[in-house]
């Protein structure tokens, strides 16, 4: 009996020895498939581009400096001495200057009755300068200059020249004009300014403008008869009735009265007079320093070009 376990115990520690060596589970088939590797593809290197050649480089040519250029230094206008004339326009709180509402395109009335023109734009920058309102009076021409001397304006416009006048100064000039002659559109017999053909024929002009005064200096003498008027649109009303075979015009008011499309047009390059544009002051006025640097800063920043294309005056 003991023998028999002895033997018993010796074959279960050999399978017990046996299963520990080598597990596997119940059912397994001793001898396992054997594992067959995948082929790899083998791997193509991608092409590369050879590298592209090295562009040739512009060499650099020293620069050289350049010398020191001269700078212009600003222009620095002495300061201007203290104005009476100025301290009493800043005290009343307004610049007033006397136009010709008539005398277009520098002084009309717009639609709304309100002064305006070249001359007045002018008048405001130098009010501006001043630091006050401009105020226009509108005044005929012939009391324009009155209206200085009796000290109700502060200066005079519309078509001034500096001409001497007994207690009136000037300031710089700020236009030239002409005074040319105006025909109705499309007349085949244009008006022409020559001593012979001009004899007996009957031209219209506006009462006390510079027109006025040089169609009796200079037309009378030759023969022509002058019709005066009022105003320009009894002169216009005339003109197209052919009651006068032209009129003596002012060249930007016929240029503006154009641009309105007017019935009217410049007979010929034919000028009567020229003549040059300043303000009226007082004698000796104190102002006029001041008045004509405002002038000059006002053409500088372009304020006179601005003014032109404004109102018409293709100069």
């Amino acid at each position: 009996m003991r023998k028999f376990l002895v033997i018993s115990s010796v074959i279960l520690g050999s399978l017990a020895l046996s299963q520990t060596a080598n597990p596997r589970p119940i059912g397994q088939p001793t001898s396992p498939k054997p594992i067959t590797p995948t082929p790899t593809k083998p791997t193509t290197p991608a092409p590369t581009k050879p590298p592209a050649p090295a562009q040739p480089t512009t060499p650099v040519k020293p620069t050289t400096p350049d010398p020191a250029k001269p700078t212009t230094p600003p222009v620095v206008l002495p300061p201007l001495a203290p104005s009476a004339a100025i301290a009493k326009i800043k005290t009343r709180g307004r610049l007033i200057v006397a136009v010709d509402p008539q005398f277009a395109p520098f002084a009309l009335r717009d639609i709304k009755g309100k002064t305006v023109g070249f001359d007045v734009d002018l008048a405001r920058a130098i009010a501006e300068k001043m630091g006050v309102p401009l105020e226009a009076q509108n005044i005929t021409f012939s009391g324009l200059v009155d209206a200085v001397k009796n000290k109700r304006a502060d200066l005079a416009a519309s078509g001034i020249q500096p001409v001497t006048r007994a207690g009136i100064s000037y300031s710089d000039v700020y236009f030239d004009n002409a005074q040319v002659f105006a025909v109705r559109s499309g007349n085949p017999t244009k008006f022409v300014f020559d001593t012979k053909q001009i004899v007996g024929k009957i031209v219209g002009v506006r009462a006390n403008t510079i027109g006025f005064l040089a169609a009796f200096q200079k037309l009378v003498p030759l023969g022509v008869k002058i019709k005066v008027f009022d105003t320009n649109q009894k002169a216009l009303e005339e003109l197209q009735a052919k009651k006068v075979e032209a009129l003596i015009m002012d060249l930007p008011s016929l240029e503006a009265l154009q641009a309105k499309k007017a019935a009217v047009e410049r007979s010929d390059k034919a000028v009567l007079t020229e003549e040059r544009y300043a303000f009226a002051v007082p004698s000796n006025s104190d102002m006029l320093p001041f008045l004509n640097r405002a002038i000059a800063e006002w053409k500088e920043k372009g304020g006179y070009s601005k003014a032109l294309e404004k109102w018409l005056l293709d100069r």
